[in-house]
Order: structure tokens, then C-alpha cells, then sequence
């Protein structure tokens, strides 16, 4: 097992980069290149948007392919290849054509996408059990952070002309001027982008739990004093293979996976007379193998409520409205008489990081099923709210407060629930066998939910007006209902129990207790 300040230092960086480079400083720059490309003035922005969003398709196409690249390189190689991409950002400094400039954000994003795949897999598959959901919930924590800290270097580096319109902004400063504060803006993007190629050569090898090595081990006397220690029962494969080792057994993949005959494959379930309790461990563990090797091969269509429940984690995470109210937390700002937009903009994000650490906090405490549902609840409720309260109060101090209150009731809700919970949460509860290649379909599902919210928001907007809450409330709910029946907890359970939780309970499990006696 690699060590768990590798297994952090992996999602830290990359939820930085994910952040930071792939959502957080796209705000700041469009302005300016708005400026560069002489776009600012026009009335359809399309072509900014499109510029904007690239980075989305750049993700969405590597998301895809991320299963076979991870699965050909390695979570090393493949997080090396993504920063590589990444670091193009020294590309975008230049001001080059649009085209180029469209093409460079692709690639980006490429890289972005590639990121989002495999640091959460490497986590999930690495991070001891009692740490899994903490360290596998530091991703988004540090997303926030990422998009806090674009915040913050955007406030610095636009200058004191940062609130005025785009068009107005461009005639404030130089050409000279805006292309340093696009430097400045990108820096911090390249520094995050080597430094987790740095820590990408340290990672230890690691192979995917689908891609079986072979155990050979020189057989050695089954006798061993009676005093010797006996291991405590394994949880993952790593542990059995360390075990069975130490134990001197010579399996071979031909062994290990054939039809399970005890005497002929595991001779050793029959020990010698008067070795007393290392008959029980021996039968307990030789269990624990064949169960194992039965996880190793589980048949896709096992795979089904899981993908079911990544998916809708993924389209929660997209179809939240989170972009929605962040988007309208402007006008929440001149309803209290607020001119620092951006500044105001900090604190909003100041918050969002601050309920990131919340969830860090309570997800090996509570569990994942009881801080995802009440948090879902929590966040539909307040928006749905927020739209009755932007149609119905027309006092401007009160509808300011209001909005405030619900926009922090929001942001908490999203942050300790979907948007933390779904890196963990649909990558632990496919099988080992499976845990990339389904962890990648939901991921992949979440960014092309990205792409069609970023096109679709700004005409919904101008059809709908405040109503537009209503789009992301309704069907958000009725998938948290569906959620409330079929999420089972999966806090403190080894990847083997897991997926015997999701065979034997069925669909719904809002009634099923949980089975603590499942040992393997």
C-alpha cells in the first residue's frame, strides 16, 4: 500500500488543478480575453463562450478514453500524460489565434478530465478503509479551494478596475497591461500542473484491480510453531497477497482461479491433527481467497445499481444548480447595495471551501448515506425557495437577506453532499474489478451534463427568468427520492463487502438493515 501521504498528496493536487485550472480561473480570463479577441463589445457572445467551454470538451473526450489509458499506462503514466496536457497552459500566455487558442484549451482539458479519472480510482483503490472516505473527499475539498484561490488571484490581478463591464474594463488598461495579467492569472495553473508531475513519479506502481498478476510463490513446509502469531483476516487484495506469501502458499493464476476444489488447490483446508484454532483461520482465510477471486471476475451485469447510482450522483453533481445560483449571487449583491461584485464573489466562494471541510469532517463519521440524503434535501429545498423568493419578495433589503441565507443553505448542501460524496461514493461501490471503468462512465455522464448546462443556461435564463430554479429543483428532488430508497451505507466496508451489500439486498435497501456479520 502506497503511504497515505502519497494517497492525499494525489487528490489534493489534483482537485487543485481541477479547480484552479479547469473551472476557477475561466472566470477572471474570459474577461480578458474578451479584450484580446475583441469580443467584449458583442452583443451574442457566443464565440466567448465557446472559447470558455472548450476546456469542458477538452475533459468530456479525455474522460472517455481515460478507462483504456489508465488501464495502458498506469495511474502513474496517465497522471503524467494529464499534467503534460495541463502545463500547455504556458500556451495560452501567448495570445495566440483564436483557433490555436481553442485548440490549446482542449488539450487542457484533456488534461483536467484525465485528472478527475484517476486520482479518485487511485484513492479508492489505495487508501485504507477507515480513511477511504476522508481522504477520498479531499478532491473536492480542494476543488473549492482551487476555485477560491482563482477568486482571490483574480481580484489582484485585474486591478481596481476589476468590477466595471467587460467593455469598459478593455478600454482601462493597455494591451500590454492585459496580456501580463493573463501571465499572472495562468502561472499559478503551470507551478500546480509540475508540481503534481512530481509527485506523479513517486506514486508507487500500482495496478488496476481488473488486471490480475500472477502469484508465484516457492512452496515452503506447511508446519509452523504453535506459538506463532496468526494474521488477522484480510480486507483487500493487496493483504491477501501479502499473507498469502508470508504463508508460504504456491498459487498460480491457473490455481487461484480455477473452479474451487479445496483438496486439490488448497490443500492446506485440511491441516495437520492437533493444530487446533489455525484450522479455523486456515478454513476463514482459505474463504477469504475464494471470495476474493470470485470479486476479481464479478459479471457486468452486477455492475447495473451501481452504475445506476453513480450516474445519478454524477447528474446531481451537474443538475444541482449550483452554476444557477452562483450565476444570480451578482444580483443578490445589488440587491443589498453591494458594488464589489468580486469581492463579494470571494466571500461566496470562501464559503463553499469552508463546507467542503465540513464533509471531510463527518464522512467516516457519519457514513456517506446519511450526510448525502439530508444535504440533497437541504440543497433542493433552499433552491427551490430561492425561486419563490426571487418571484414573490420585492423589498430589496429582504430579498437580499433571504437570498443569502438560502445561497449558503445551498452551497453547503452541494458541498457536503453530491459534491464531495460522488468522487467517493461512485468509485467504492462498483466492484474491484470494475471500479475504473464504471467510476469513468459516471465521471464522463457528469461532464457532458457540464457542457449541455453551460449552453443551455444562458437561453434558459432569458426564457424562463427566475423561474430557471424551477428546471434544476424538481427533477433534482425526484432523483434524491430515488437515491433515498436505493443507497445503501458502505462507511467502514472492504470493497468485497460492498459489492456483496449491493448483490443481496436488491434495489431497495431504505428498509434493509445492514449486515455487520459479512466478513471476508
Amino acid at each position: 500500500m502506497p503511504p497515505v501521504h502519497h494517497i492525499a498528496l494525489c487528490n489534493v493536487f489534483g482537485g487543485l488543478i481541477y479547480g484552479y485550472t479547469g473551472v476557477g480561473v475561466n472566470n477572471p480570463l474570459g474577461t480578458l480575453w474578451g479584450c484580446q479577441y475583441s469580443i467584449a463589445a458583442d452583443a451574442d457572445t457566443t464565440w466567448l463562450a465557446l472559447l470558455v467551454s472548450s476546456i469542458n470538451f477538452g475533459a468530456c473526450t479525455s474522460c472517455i478514453l481515460s478507462n483504456h489509458l489508465i488501464r495502458a499506462l498506469g495511474t502513474k503514466w496517465s497522471l503524467v500524460v494529464a499534467n503534460c496536457c495541463c502545463c500547455l497552459t504556458i500556451g495560452l500566455m501567448m495570445t495566440p489565434p483564436y483557433a490555436v487558442q481553442v485548440l490549446l484549451h482542449i488539450a487542457v482539458g484533456f488534461g483536467v478530465g484525465l485528472i478527475s479519472c484517476a486520482s479518485p480510482t487511485y484513492v479508492s483503490e489505495t487508501a485504507p478503509v477507515h480513511l477511504r472516505g476522508t481522504l477520498g473527499s479531499l478532491f473536492q475539498v480542494d476543488v473549492a479551494l482551487g476555485i477560491l484561490l482563482s477568486s482571490i488571484v483574480g481580484y489582484l490581478v485585474l486591478g481596481s478596475q476589476r468590477d466595471l463591464l467587460p467593455d469598459a474594463y478593455c478600454h482601462s488598461a493597455t494591451e500590454h497591461e492585459i496580456w501580463w495579467r493573463g501571465v499572472w492569472l495562468q502561472l499559478p495553473a503551470v507551478l500546480l500542473s509540475i508540481a503534481m508531475m512530481g509527485l506523479s513519479f513517486r506514486l508507487e506502481k500500482h495496478s488496476q484491480s481488473s488486471d490480475y498478476q500472477p502469484l508465484v510463490v516457492e512452496p515452503v513446509p506447511l508446519q509452523r510453531p504453535r506459538s506463532q502469531s496468526i494474521d488477522p483476516i484480510p480486507n483487500t487484495s493487496a493483504e491477501l497477497t501479502d499473507q498469502a506469501k508470508r504463508a508460504g502458499r504456491g498459487l498460480t493464476h491457473d490455481s487461484f482461479f480455477a473452479p474451487p476444489t479445496p483438496a486439490r488447490h488448497f490443500p492446506w483446508l485440511n491441516p495437520p491433527v492437533g493444530f487446533g484454532s489455525y484450522s479455523g483461520f486456515s478454513q476463514t482465510f482459505s474463504q477469504a481467497l475464494l471470495d476474493e477471486a470470485e470479486l476479481s471476475h464479478v459479471p457486468l451485469k452486477s455492475a447495473l445499481k451501481p452504475l445506476t447510482i453513480g450516474v445519478l450522483l454524477a447528474l446531481l453533481l451537474q443538475f444541482s444548480g449550483i452554476n444557477a445560483v452562483i450565476f444570480y449571487s451578482g444580483s443578490f449583491f445589488e440587491a443589498a447595495g453591494v458594488s464589489a461584485k468580486a469581492l463579494g464573489a470571494i466571500f461566496v466562494m470562501g464559503w463553499n471551501f469552508l463546507s467542503t471541510l465540513l464533509a471531510l469532517v463527518l464522512v467516516d463519521r457519519l457514513g456517506r448515506r446519511w450526510l448525502l440524503l439530508p444535504s440533497l434535501y437541504l440543497l433542493f429545498i433552499a433552491l427551490m425557495a430561492m425561486a419563490l423568493v426571487n418571484t414573490y419578495v420585492t423589498h430589496p433589503p429582504t430579498k437580499a437577506g433571504a437570498c443569502f441565507v438560502l445561497l449558503a443553505c445551498v452551497l453547503t448542501g452541494f458541498e457536503v453532499g453530491p459534491g464531495s460524496l460522488f468522487w467517493i461514493v461512485a468509485a467504492e461501490v462498483f466492484p474491484p474489478n470494475l471500479i475504473v471503468k464504471g467510476f469513468v462512465i459516471c465521471n464522463s455522464v457528469g461532464w457532458i451534463a457540464c457542457i449541455l448546462v453551460t449552453l443551455c443556461f444562458p437561453a434558459l435564463h432569458l426564457l424562463l427568468g427566475n423561474n430557471v430554479f424551477y428546471i434544476f429543483g424538481v427533477p433534482g428532488l425526484a432523483m434524491t427520492l430515488f437515491l433515498t430508497l436505493v443507497l445503501p451505507e458502505t462507511k467502514g466496508l472492504s470493497k468485497a463487502q460492498i459489492t456483496s451489500l449491493l448483490a443481496n439486498t436488491g434495489w431497495v435497501t431504505f428498509w434493509a438493515a445492514r449486515d455487520d456479520s459479512l466478513t471476508y
